[in-house]
């Protein structure tokens, strides 16, 4: 049994111009999505924080109410009925779970489909974080639809980290919800490698004096197709966002990067900043961005900002003069664009695979 996907991806809260072509993701065409059970143990380290809180594997028994569409109505639905695997996980008030918890999903031809639900509450002043590592064995035609959603009550901390660097025949459809309740902070670390498509959306209600950071990095190469929408809705008094996203495009690869500051009623002293910062390694590239302030409220302050550069030959040939090859000169500039994200990542070891995803693709492996 599958599930055929063709409604289009990531709308945007307020419509713009038409002409621009970016109000929503259109699929090039219809994308199945087998339903079948998930397989292989996806929680590395269960042991190691099982006693601290309580946790299932396996899609939640509780349902609460979803914060919008996700990347489509369509694939929120398929996650909330037909998930294949999942977590949840509580933190009981008071908690502060040290260790990350690392939760790594492979794809391959055994396991063509991850539908992954998540649902992590954080009890009043509890502190957890989680890792999502997806991959995906080579030349597999595989599928991710995840949705996770995050319930972070007062004086809480959440971290999230997510993980994407499937293969080339990979589709990845992420979406995060937060609700954030007053003094309560959720933080995402985001990290885009791989897949054919790449589709994620994060979306968050901040309370009074709630904070949410993201930290997101992109690397498009070949013909991927990346498309990643943020939306913050500042509903509380002193609540605070920030959102800096770093990519890489190569070859003939397409982004489009949505972000959009919510400023409600009633959110006075609000303050919100995004920005994107793109490196454009070859003149066949499609850099798209959106960045939307949208205001219901006086007292507030609201900043975004979106930069594109080209490759510096003069910086490569400084580089290039110093006994690097092209390839490693490359290497280094790329990753001092991504090193403030990278280095944020609460393990060594999905450091360095990161870092050396990057450099295959570089060199075009």
């Amino acid at each position: 049994m599958s599930v055929v996907i063709n409604q289009p991806v990531n709308t945007l809260p307020v419509l713009t111009y038409r002409w621009l072509k970016l109000n929503e993701l259109k699929l090039s065409e219809p994308i199945g999505i087998p339903i079948k059970p998930y397989s292989k143990q996806f929680v590395a380290n269960l042991d190691a924080v099982k006693q601290m809180i309580e946790i299932d594997t396996g899609p939640p028994a509780a349902e609460i109410q979803v914060l919008g569409a996700g990347v489509s109505s369509q694939l929120t639905r398929l996650s909330q009925t037909s998930a294949n695997t999942g977590i949840q996980i509580i933190v009981p008030p008071n908690t502060v779970v040290e260790q990350p918890l690392e939760i790594a999903y492979r794809l391959d031809a055994d396991d063509c489909s991850v539908i992954d639900n998540n649902l992590i509450i954080a009890e009043a002043d509890s502190q957890i974080t989680l890792i999502f590592d997806y991959s995906s064995a080579p030349d597999a035609a595989v599928v991710h639809n995840g949705l996770t959603q995050i319930v972070a009550k007062s004086g809480s901390v959440v971290n999230i980290v997510k993980i994407q660097r499937m293969q080339d025949q990979a589709v990845h459809f992420d979406a995060v919800m937060a609700e954030i309740e007053p003094h309560a902070r959720v933080n995402l670390i985001q990290a885009e490698l791989g897949g054919k498509l790449a589709v994620t959306n994060y979306v968050t209600n901040l309370h009074q004096a709630a904070d949410t950071k993201i930290n997101s990095l992109y690397f498009g190469d070949q013909d991927r197709v990346i498309d990643v929408s943020y939306l913050m809705n500042h509903i509380g008094r002193h609540s605070t966002s920030q959102l800096t996203a770093r990519g890489v495009l190569k070859d003939r690869a397409r982004k489009a990067f949505k972000g959009t500051l919510d400023f409600k009623k009633g959110a006075s002293r609000a303050e919100g900043s995004e920005h994107e910062y793109v490196l454009l390694l070859d003149p066949t590239v499609k850099s798209d961005s959106v960045p939307l302030l949208l205001c219901g409220e006086e007292d507030v302050k609201g900043e975004h900002a979106a930069s594109c550069g080209k490759f510096d030959p003069d910086q490569l040939f400084y580089l290039m003069s110093r006994g690097f090859d092209k390839i490693q000169a490359t290497k280094l500039i790329v990753e001092a664009v991504f090193s403030p994200v990278i280095g944020e990542i609460p393990n060594d070891k999905l450091q360095t695979v990161i870092s050396e995803v990057i450099q295959r693709r570089l060199a075009g492996e």
